[in-house]
């Protein structure tokens, strides 16, 4: 144990992520606070951290059971929906797809289908986020110099909006083992944007965006949590896309944040319209 904290150090460090490498097991939270949003357990932001830390974990790490639930669960069903709106929405054409989405078609060792429409194989995933990317790119055109995520994953969302928006700057706000592992996953593709990867306690003033989007993360925080993410980042977003599973009363598996009539009080033009495809009866999208 010890010679592998000596190494998490090491890697660490050359990442650029020394301070971090220090924290304790355990001490994952993004406020310092016990949350209880669905991915703020022992489970997922460790193993994030291994994923991170290990190229064997690495990958493979997009099959893990301990990283499934949280990603990397998109059904068939509604993989099948976000193709159709794809193509018929935004008239991509199956390789005009599969180029988009081949970083996220190896790296992890992702889980992939057949799909009627298309004749190969497929991330389910990737899906999801090429269909929020063109929804993003439809509602705020082919340029936004500066995007914010809340809640990013591996960073796969980026990777896939920066292969249909010009983007110079990406900051990826989450906890801080997943963070590395983003770093890693970053690293491992061709990007042509700068980034930053910060905790909620590390942002030390307001961050300015063109964009700010979250895939259900943010929804799943509670109040305390949304709160500051709001003054710091939310408000001073020109924009924002942000898919939310806490419904119209904001509480998402007992967790209380703010409810949709509050959201649309507080974000100036915010406009609430339905997720397409809807993937549960609460999940709606509010952006700006």
């Amino acid at each position: 144990m010890f010679l592998f904290e000596k190494l998490k150090v090491k890697l660490a460090k050359k990442l650029g992520l020394g301070s971090l490498a220090r924290k304790k097991a355990g001490n994952y939270s993004i406020t310092g606070a016990n949350l209880k949003a669905a991915s703020d357990n022992n489970i997922y932001p460790e193993y994030a951290l291994k994923a991170a830390l290990d190229l064997r974990t690495f990958s493979n790490f997009r099959q893990n059971p301990h990283y499934t639930p949280i990603l990397e669960h998109v059904r068939k069903a509604q993989a099948l929906a976000y193709l159709d709106l794809i193509k018929n929405e935004h008239g991509m054409s199956a390789p005009d797809i599969l180029e988009i989405i081949e970083p996220l078609q190896q790296i992890g060792n992702p889980k992939k289908v057949m799909l009627d429409g298309l004749d190969f194989p497929v991330s389910t995933t990737a899906l999801r986020y090429l269909y929020v990317a063109l929804d993003i790119r439809q509602r705020c055109g082919d340029r936004v110099p500066v995007v914010a995520e809340i809640g990013c994953g591996y960073g796969g969302q980026a990777v896939i909006l920066s292969r249909l928006i010009d983007i110079d700057k990406y900051y990826f706000l989450d906890l801080w083992q997943v963070n590395m592992l983003i770093q890693r996953f970053i690293e491992s593709v061709d990007i042509n944007f700068a980034y930053e990867t910060l905790t909620l306690k590390q942002i030390e003033k307001e961050i300015r965006s063109d964009l700010i989007i979250s895939n259900y993360a943010f929804s799943e925080l509670p109040r305390k949590i949304q709160q500051p993410y709001f003054d710091k980042i939310i408000k001073s977003s020109d924009h924002g896309y942000m898919t939310m599973n806490s419904g119209v009363d904001g509480v998402y598996e007992g967790v209380a944040g703010f409810d949709q009539r509050e959201l649309q009080s507080m974000i100036k033009n915010a406009v609430v319209t339905e997720e397409k495809p809807n993937t549960s009866e609460k999940n709606y999208i509010i952006s700006w």
